[in-house]
């Protein structure tokens, strides 16, 4: 099963939101077999965020969804 083009861009404007250094990066999508057809998925945005200094820091956020595209769970770097 593949993860429809809506929920992947409904997730998208929810990071872009909650999460604005990683905002206009494109996820990189990783489907995880769990067998008998059942598959998960991983959302990975990678972005920066200039800290002070200047100096840019790499900001990376995942999103863990299960079968039907429901978030599971949302983590970042600091």
């Amino acid at each position: 099963m593949n993860l429809p083009e809506s929920v992947i861009e409904e997730v998208t404007r929810r990071v872009y939101r909650e999460y604005p250094a990683v905002a206009g990066c494109s996820p990189k999508i990783r489907t995880h077999d769990r067998g008998n057809g059942v598959s998960s998925y991983t959302l990975s945005y990678r972005g920066f965020v200039e800290v002070e200094g200047g100096i840019k820091m790499p900001v990376s956020v995942n999103v863990s969804l299960d079968t039907f595209g429901k978030v599971v769970k949302i983590t970042s770097s600091k």
